[in-house]
Order: structure tokens, then sequence, then C-alpha cells
């Protein structure tokens, strides 16, 4: 199917009636209205990243929105709404006077009672859509049939000005003259993001549930569905977009540094620190690598800094260490992760507008914004070893070849010696995906065992490094992470307390106020059609389904070091692909989706200046 993006001419309607046009801009005004009351009303307890500070608040909507205001826009678009929509004139009359009769009670009796309208308003409104089905149709024809449209362009309009807000070019900080509104929506949906994580976390039987659901009603359900089948794009395409993506993850590189003169990364001191010690002149390479692989590292992480090695040294006449790891490094990392999403997305779907795709939201995912603030260059480099082995891993199962199989274990051995963390995840990840493909006979039983036994023997490289430096072994780490944090089933009455602490205080709270992304994997997952790509489903399920572990033993270091490791990207960009399927105003809603996504991401991005 051809996709063509939606003429502004069609999108705003010029054409239609002015009853629709009126009507449809009405009832965004009631959504948009209803959704700030109704959160107000909640009061829920929202975490929001202000210049390098999680703030917690109560209070922030009622500061930054004024209630007074909103209850009066939702008012009067309801009563205008019922009068021009309502068909029959003795019908109009008298639901304009309840509508009135409402709206004017409780802006008057005040308190809780002021909410009344918000609680009213929109399942009133939809009971009569529901009702066109039936003969007794109350609705004029033509009221709100541009409201999709409307809806999702005044998201676009929210992004865009949020983003004017993060380069200060218009705006002001909350309960100021002009407050960003955009971001203060990202953060109320953010409430939801715990919710979210443990959909995802628990995809496997979500997927089971929704898929008997589809099996059941498919007359309604069976279009809920998408059979990601190999595509291809045109060689001049296809570089045009990577080469776009490249440059656009440099410049998101260079954002944070816009309003920040001190360095935005948490390790990025230590990492400078370790580099000065190692490139001092005079020092022998056998001091090198003692201090390498015991010194400043106790073996966890020796090959990535031995690659931010030649960037400092290079560099060291034009800038400062610390300079020369914030900048210049994510400068490389950024678009090299990128480009390793689209190799795995692409080897995994066959799909390459899925991998273009998936490797441009990787801009705006967790991963990147993490790595950003907490300076991760670590859990960058072994990342971006990890997607490549995952991929070889893919070509192995595929051709059988050989040469795929010695390239899966040296990257993935690689990996052990860049972040030992890293390698522990994707080392389980990637043996319950071969157990899984084995029982579900996905590929060949030999290539099967054989991508096994490349696993075993990466194992028995980390212990023999354990033995011969006297470290810990990855999986050693990793419980002894859990251990030291009073992990375990003593904290099992406060899981959810973590999940919440992990999603929207730890790290900045990059994760909750990621919930567009992580809400869109989570209804890809659900979409991907196991009978068309049962290799597909069974991987991203396979990742997201290790989150149950440190969900019930482990504390939010834990389940940072899981989650952070998920490409998100890749299921959000098949959701996003569906809906631009749905005609003209799925596109609309997926380029919503996406400007709305970009601007909380830059929002983010620009909160390191100083406090």
């Amino acid at each position: 199917m051809k996709l063509e993006l939606p003429s502004l001419v069609r999108v705003v309607g010029f054409h239609s009636s002015w009853i629709s046009i009126t009507t449809s801009v009405l009832l965004t005004l009631i959504t948009i209205s209803t959704f700030f009351s109704i959160a107000s009303f909640l009061d829920p307890d929202l975490y929001f990243f202000e210049r390098r500070v999680t703030y917690h608040s109560n209070e922030i909507i009622d500061i930054t929105v004024d209630q007074r205001i909103v209850q009066i826009v939702l008012s009067s678009s309801w009563v205008l709404w019922t009068f021009l929509s309502i068909s029959p004139r003795k019908a109009r009359i008298l639901t304009t006077a309840v509508v009135l009769f409402i709206s004017i009670l409780s802006i008057y009796l005040g308190g809780s009672f002021s909410y009344m309208i918000a609680f009213f308003a929109l399942p009133s409104i939809g009971t009569l859509f529901v009702r066109r089905t039936s003969t007794r149709d109350l609705l004029v024809p033509d009221t709100s049939t541009l409201f999709g449209n409307y809806f999702f362009l005044a998201l676009v309009i929210l992004s865009v000005i949020s983003i004017l807000f993060s380069f200060g070019i218009a705006g002001s900080n909350f309960g100021g003259e002009f407050s960003d509104y955009s971001y203060l929506l990202a953060n109320i949906v953010s409430w939801f993001s715990p919710v979210i994580v443990f959909l995802l976390v628990f995809s496997l039987p979500s997927k089971i549930i929704w898929d008997e659901l589809r099996h059941r009603s498919k007359m309604v359900l069976n279009r809920f569905v998408l059979d990601p089948s190999p595509a291809t794009l045109s060689k001049r395409s296809k570089s045009i977009s990577l080469i776009s993506i490249i440059v656009l993850a440099i410049v998101m590189t260079y954002v944070p540094h816009m309003q920040s003169e001190r360095p935005v990364g948490v390790d990025t001191i230590q990492y400078a620190d370790i580099a000065d010690a190692l490139l001092q002149p005079g020092t022998s390479p056998e001091t090198v690598l003692w201090q390498l692989f015991k010194e400043y590292t106790d073996g966890d992480r020796p090959f990535a800094i031995l690659l931010t090695l030649p960037v400092v040294s290079s560099l060291s006449p034009y800038f400062s260490t610390v300079d020369s790891i914030e900048l210049v490094l994510p400068m490389i990392l950024a678009p090299s992760l990128s480009m390793s999403i689209f190799f795995l997305a692409r080897e995994i779907t066959k799909n390459e507008v899925i991998a273009i795709l998936s490797a441009f939201l990787t801009m705006i995912s967790p991963q990147f914004l993490i790595g950003i603030y907490a300076g991760f260059y670590a859990n960058w480099f072994a990342l971006i070893l990890a997607f490549i082995s995952s991929t070889f891993m893919f070509m192995f199962l595929r051709t059988s070849s050989f040469r795929y199989a010695v390239l899966f274990f040296g990257t993935l051995v690689a990996v052990i010696f860049t972040h030992t963390y890293t390698y522990t995840v994707f080392a389980l990840v990637l043996t319950i995906f071969l157990v899984a493909s084995l029982f579900l006979r996905s590929f060949g039983r030999k290539v099967i065992a054989v991508a096994i036994i490349v696993i075993i023997l990466s194992v028995i490289v980390d212990l023999t490094r354990s033995a011969i430096i006297g470290s810990s072994s990855g999986v050693t780490l990793n419980l002894g992470v859990a251990e030291n944090t009073d992990a375990g089933l003593s904290q099992f009455a406060s899981r959810w307390s973590n999940l919440v602490r992990t999603v929207q205080v730890h790290v900045g709270g990059i994760f909750g106020n990621s919930v567009f992304l992580m809400s869109l994997a989570f209804a890809g997952i659900l979409l991907v059609s196991k009978k068309t790509n049962l290799v597909l489903a069974s991987f991203l399920i396979s990742f997201l389904s290790i989150g149950i572990l440190p969900l019930f033993f482990g504390d939010r270091v834990v389940m940072t070091r899981i989650l952070y490791n998920i490409p998100f990207q890749i299921p959000a960009s098949i959701a996003l692909i569906w809906m631009a399927r749905q005609g003209y105003v799925g596109i609309l809603a997926s380029i919503a989706l996406m400007a709305y996504t970009w601007a909380v991401s830059i929002r983010l991005l620009t909160n390191f200046q100083e406090i």
C-alpha cells in the first residue's frame, strides 16, 4: 500500500461544511479541556525533570493551568457543540438547555462540583455517536467529521510550541507567564508509564490474550494485525534516509550543550580521569593493561575505555579530555547505535521501512536520552556490539554460514570486555529466544544448537576472564547489584513502588517521559502476527519478558539495566506503520505522535542548564 501524505487543504477541511469545521474544533477543545480538568481532579503525583533535577509535585497542574478558564472553555464548547450537532429542533433545544443547566450549576457550585462538566461532556457526546447506528440518530450528518484531523493537528502544534520553548524562543518555566503545556501534557500521561512498563514486561500473556480475542471476534479485531512483509527501498531513498539519520543523530548530541557549559553526562568526569591517567607520558604498555583490566575497570569495561583513548589522544591539541569525551564521543556513538538498530531490524523483519524508522526512533529512545544524561558510554559501546552480534546470529540462523557463527561469537565476546552487565542481559535474552525457537521450530535444530553452543562458549570466556583477572563474572556482578541493594523476596511488598521509582524518578525519569514510545512498542507487540513473523514476535517477547526478573527480584538499579537494553523502537515503528496504513488520518496520527515524542525528547535534552 502506497502512503501519501495528506495535503493541508484536506487536513484542515477547506471544502467541508462550516458545521463540520466548527463542531470539530469544538470537540477538539472539549477533549483537551476535559483531559486537563480530569487530571486536575485526580491530582496525580507527577515527576518532572527540570534543570538536572527530578521534582515531585501533585500541585503542578493547578499551578500551570487556570482551572476557571478551562471550565469556561469546556462548558461553552459543550453547549455550542450540542446546539450545532443535534438535528431535531425539539431535541436540540431540550438537550442544549440541559447541558447549559449542568454547566452553570457546576461553575456556580465550584469545588468538586465544578468537575461535573468534565465527567459528563465526552460520555454524553460519545453516547450520541454510538446511537448513530440505530434508527434514532439525533446528530447532524456532517458533525465533527474533521475531529481526528484537528486533534492530531493540535498535538503537532503543541509539539512545535514545546520545541520553541526548549530552545528559549518562547515560554517560561512552570507557573510563568507562558508555560510549556505540551511538556505538562506529557508528564500527566507519564503517570501511566509504570502500567505501560508492566504490560510490556508481561507482553507474552498480553499477546496470548489479544490473539485469542482477535481469533474469537474476527469481524471486529482482525484488522488490528500487521504483517511486516519484506520490503526494500531504492538505493537513493535508502542512502538519503540513512545519511539524514546520521546527521540528525550528530546534531541531537549537541543539543544539551547549547544551554550548559558544565559536563552533561554524570559519568563523564570519571571517564576523563581514567583517560588522562592512561595517557600519561612514559606509561608502559604493561601498566596500561593492568590499569585497563584490573585497577580502573576490574575487567568490566576495558574495551570501552580503550576505544575512548584514540578519540581523546587525537583531539588533545584541540579539546580537553572532558570535551573530547562529552562532545565528540557521542557524535560517534549515537549514529552508530542507530545504524546497529537498522541492521538488526532489517535482518529480523526483512523490511527496510521498519528498519529505517527504527533507526530514526533510536534518536529519541531511552537508550539515547539516558546515555546522554548519565554518560553511559560503555553501555553505548556494548549496545552497538550486542545489536551487531544479534544481527550476525540471525544471519547464521538463516544461512547456516560458519563465518556468521564466528562473527557472532567474536562480537559477543567483545561485549563481555566492553560492558559485562550488557553481556549478561543479551546472553540471557538470546538463550531464551533460541530455546523458544527450538520448540517453535523457527529454524533448523542444528543451527539453533550451534548458536546455543556459541553462547555457552562466551560464558566460558567470561568465567575464564573472571578467574584470570580475579574479578566477578557477568552473572555474579548482576546478582551482586541486587544483593547490595537489598533486592529479593524481602522487598516483594514494595515491587510497585520500586517500579514507579525506576520509571519516573531514576535516571532523570526518562523512562516515564518516553511513555509515548513505550506505548507504541506495546501496541506493536500486539499487532505483529505470529503466523506471518514468528521470529520477530519471539525475539521481542523474549527481550521484554526478562523484565519479569528485576520486577520481582530487583530494585531500580537492576530494573534500569534491563529496561535500558530493550529496543523499544522496533515494535514502536511497527505500530507507527500500522497507523499510517489506516488512511490519511492514520498518517496524521503517526506524524503527531512522532512530533510529540520528539518534542518531549528535545525538552529533556535541553534541561541541563545551570540550576
